[in-house]
Parts: C-alpha cells; structure tokens; sequence
C-alpha cells in the first residue's frame, strides 16, 4: 500500500496523509471481515417457485463474502488485463459457472475455501497486471467461473438444487463480476488513466489481504 502512495503523490506531505488514511481504511476492512465467517454450504429449499428459487440463488452469492471478495477480484482483474476486456472474454466466465453446476460438488464440504483461494489468486494476477495473452486470460476466467461456482454449490450433487436457484446463480456471479469490471474500466475511461490504473492494482492487493485474513480465520476455525 505504501508503494501505491508514493507513486500517486509524490510529495512528503500528502504522501503521508495518503499513507495513514490508506492504512486505517483497510485495518478496518479487514476488522469488518473477520466480523463475518466464511459460509459453510447453503441449504436450498425445494420450493417449486421459480422466482423465489432464483432470489434465493441470488442471495446466497450475495451474501457471501469470499464469493464477492472473489468476484470483485475477477473484475478487477479483467479490466486491469484491458481495459475493455469484459466482452472480450465474459464468454469463458459463463462457461466456468455452468460446467461447475454439471460437477460433481458434494465432496466439496468447504466451500469458502474455493471462493477466498480464488479471490487471493486473482487479486494477485490484477495487482501484477501481467500482460496475458487472450487465450491465457480466457483460462484464467474459466477457472475463475469454475471455482466461484464450487463457492457457492459445494456439498450438493449436480442437480439437487432448484433451476430458479441455478438461474439466479449464473445471473449473480456474472452480474458480479461484470459490474466490478464496469467500475474498473469507467475510472479508467473517465479520469487519469495511469492513477486510476494504480488505483485498480491497490484495490486488488486490499482484497487479497482481506482474503488472506479470512482464510486464515477459516483454518483457525476449522482446527479448533
């Protein structure tokens, strides 16, 4: 974080200030964080409503921290890549999210696991901001939809979940990743491209920290 501020401002004064404001806002992220324990697998009900499954589906992704840890981290990351990337490779995203609901996901009793895994890992290729080539990046995606996918459906067997809750799980982990990307490429459309790039890139080290802490809460809490 430290080296984020110095290149945003130079000079000693507000470099400090930046340095102290940068440093209470993510202590107190992660103190916020480590409030909330990672979800264990989510009991869908078996209702035959179609619209109640979906916001169902929807709520679980919503209510998961290390899902929207890991997805703000798969947006950043697109957008740091190009900043235009989304359509470019959202096609591979889809395809990760629906081959995950064909897996076979009930030996998969941790499901946070997955979803902070994915959130370190990415987050750390977006503050990298290595140049990857299209056909890399779309794997990278895919996994990405794969594993968020295991995040949110570990413990069931393909199939045993509502198709209104499948629906409203493809929506919200794409609408997810989509809308962080979108935020990433309007800064970077609409203010100081390079700033708004650094920006991007200490975002994405925030949330493997915050990641990071949370995994270790899960591991402290699975041995006790």
């Amino acid at each position: 974080m430290i080296i984020f501020a110095d290149i945003i401002c130079p000079f000693p004064g507000p470099r400090r200030t930046i340095r102290r404001h940068g440093v209470s806002a993510l202590s107190a992220a992660i103190a916020f964080t480590l409030t909330v324990a990672p979800a264990a697998a989510h009991d869908f009900g078996r209702t035959s409503d179609l619209y109640a499954s979906f916001v169902e589906g929807g709520g679980v992704v919503l209510s998961d921290i290390a899902l929207l840890l890991a997805m703000a981290a798969a947006g950043c990351l697109t957008s740091i890549w190009d900043r235009e990337g989304m359509p470019k490779i959202w096609p591979a995203l889809a395809a990760g999210i629906l081959a995950g609901f064909a897996a076979p996901l009930a030996f998969f009793t941790l499901p946070a696991l997955a979803s902070l895994g994915t959130a370190v890992l990415l987050g750390l290729l977006a503050a990298a901001a290595l140049r990857l080539p299209l056909s890399a990046a779309r794997a990278i995606l895919f996994a990405a939809g794969l594993a968020l996918t295991v995040g949110t459906l570990g413990g069931h067997e393909a199939g045993s979940v509502p198709i209104g809750a499948y629906l409203g799980i493809f929506f919200t982990l794409n609408a997810g990743v989509v809308v962080a990307a979108a935020l990433v490429t309007l800064a970077r459309r609409h203010f100081n491209e390079r700033v708004a790039l650094i920006a991007a890139r200490a975002l994405s080290s925030w949330l493997v920290a915050i990641a990071v802490m949370l995994l270790a809460l899960s591991f402290r809490q699975a041995g006790a």
